[in-house]
């Protein structure tokens, strides 16, 4: 229920990235690593589900914490996120998130609040992800 830490990040194309820039839109961030067997698991899956919302009050960002690009660039091919990845390179933005064990799934209103996240991955957690979604895709506010 608190307001989403804002951050601005660059996308593996080097284009920048500004959450705060994505009002009006349900958010869903991911904090990853190439080398997190549950990560390379659970972002497929979560990639399957930000398509199947794949409309303009939707986002998806996969975040990559503290790994250089070229690590991640082939990560993010393989995994299908290439177009959703982000870099934190640093690991400042997961650090700000309270992200101390990942996968650590973030899901955030039109309104900038952070409404449910999910730390590791499992069907369950999938599937309260896609009613999660749907939830704030259908209110204003909740």
């Amino acid at each position: 229920g608190k307001p989403a830490v804002d951050f601005e990040l660059k996308a593996l194309d080097g284009k920048l990235v500004k959450l705060s820039a994505m009002r009006g839109r349900v958010v869903v961030v991911d904090f990853w690593a190439s080398w997190c067997g549950p990560c390379r698991k659970s972002l497929p899956v979560i990639q399957r589900i930000a398509e199947d919302f794949g409309n303009e009050d939707f986002s998806f960002y996969a975040i990559n914490v503290d790994e250089e690009p070229n690590v991640v660039q082939g990560s993010a091919i393989v995994l299908g996120i290439a177009n959703n990845c982000l870099l934190d390179p640093n690991g400042t933005i997961s650090k700000a998130y309270g992200a101390n064990a990942i996968p650590y799934t973030v899901v955030i209103d039109k309104e900038g609040i952070v409404r449910r996240v999910f730390v590791g991955a499992n069907d369950e957690a999938f599937n309260t992800l896609r009613e999660s979604i749907s939830k704030y895709l259908e209110s204003d506010s909740q």
